[in-house]
C-alpha cells in the first residue's frame, strides 16, 4: 500500500505531540461537565415537583452538541492554518516541491493528517452525544447523521486553514487569515444579506442563500430538526426579513453541506494553485 509520505510524516510528529491528547481531553471534560450537571439538574427539578419533564433532555441535548460544534468550529482551522505557513518560514517548502511528489498530492497529504487527527476528537465525542439516549427521544441513527454532518464541517474548515496556510509564510497571520474566512462564512454573511435584504426585497431568495454556506447555520438546522424544533429555520428567515423558498428551507441541509463541499474543493484547487512553482521563472516567495 503505497501511503502519502507527507501524511505519514504528519503522523509520527503527531504521536510524539501532546497537543492532541490534551486537545482531546479538554474537549471532552466540557462536555461531559456540561452534559452531567445538565442531567442532575434535570432529575433534581423532577423529584423536586414531581412532573416528568423529559423534554429537556432533548434541550441539553441540542445544548451540548452544538456546544461541541462550537469548540470543533474554533478548533479546527487552527490544525491546517500552520501547514504551508510553517514550511515556507522554515524553507523546506521547496525541497518538498523537487520531490517527485506533486502539489497535490503535498496538500491532501497535509489536510488527510489534519482529518486524522479531527476524525479521533469526534470519534472520543461521541459517548456524551449517546446520554440522551437513556431517556430517549434521540435515537443512534440521528446521532450518527449528526457525527457525519460534523466530520463534513470539519473538511470544509480543514480546507479553509490550508488555503489561509498557503496565502502566508507567517504561521500567525495564516490562522488569523483562516479564523477570518470562518467568521465570514458564520457571520459575514448573514450579516451582509440581513443589511441588504431591505434594498432588495423581491430578491430575497438570494440573500437567504448566503446561509447555505454557513457552517453553524446547517448544524443548528439539523439540531433543531432532531429535538422538535423543526420550524426554527422558517422563524429565523423570517426575523431576518428574507424569503426563501418552501424547497430551500426543506433541503437546507443536504443543499448547504453540497455548497459548503463545493467551496472547500474550490479552496483546495486554489491552495494546490498557489504553491505550484510557476513555468519561466523562479517561483515567487511570499513576504507576508
Amino acid at each position: 500500500m503505497n501511503i502519502n509520505p507527507i501524511l505519514k510524516r504528519e503522523i509520527m510528529v503527531q504521536s510524539r505531540s501532546l497537543r492532541l491528547p490534551m486537545l482531546v481531553s479538554g474537549i471532552n471534560l466540557l462536555l461531559f461537565m456540561t452534559a452531567l450537571l445538565g442531567m442532575f439538574g434535570i432529575l433534581s427539578r423532577m423529584q423536586l415537583l414531581a412532573e416528568r419533564e423529559y423534554g429537556s433532555f432533548l434541550a441539553l441535548y441540542g445544548t451540548v452538541v452544538f456546544l461541541a460544534f462550537i469548540l470543533l468550529l474554533f478548533v479546527t482551522p487552527s490544525l491546517t492554518a500552520g501547514s504551508i505557513s510553517m514550511e515556507r518560514s522554515m524553507e523546506t517548502l521547496d525541497l518538498m516541491l523537487t520531490t517527485q511528489m506533486s502539489p497535490l498530492r503535498i496538500m491532501t497529504g497535509k489536510l488527510s493528517a489534519s482529518a486524522f487527527s479531527v476524525c479521533i476528537l469526534l470519534c472520543s465525542c461521541i459517548p456524551v452525544m449517546l446520554l440522551p439516549l437513556v431517556y430517549g427521544g434521540i435515537s443512534f441513527s440521528d446521532v450518527a447523521a449528526l457525527v457525519l454532518v460534523f466530520a463534513l464541517e470539519a473538511l470544509v474548515l480543514l480546507c479553509i486553514g490550508l488555503f489561509a496556510s498557503s496565502l502566508s509564510r507567517n504561521t500567525v497571520r495564516a490562522t488569523a487569515g483562516a479564523y477570518g474566512l470562518t467568521a465570514a462564512l458564520c457571520i459575514g454573511f448573514p450579516v451582509l444579506g440581513l443589511l441588504l435584504s431591505p434594498f432588495f426585497r423581491t430578491g430575497g431568495n438570494y440573500f437567504a442563500c448566503l446561509l447555505l454556506l454557513n457552517p453553524a447555520a446547517c448544524v443548528g438546522s439539523m439540531v433543531a430538526e432532531q429535538t422538535g424544533y423543526g420550524e426554527l429555520l422558517s422563524e429565523i428567515f423570517q426575523r431576518m426579513s428574507f424569503v426563501p423558498g418552501n424547497a430551500l428551507v426543506r433541503f437546507f441541509v443536504p443543499v448547504s453541506l453540497l455548497s459548503q463541499l463545493a467551496l472547500a474543493f474550490i479552496l483546495l484547487l486554489l491552495s494546490v494553485v498557489d504553491i505550484t512553482p510557476k513555468r519561466g521563472g523562479n517561483r515567487r516567495e511570499r513576504k507576508s
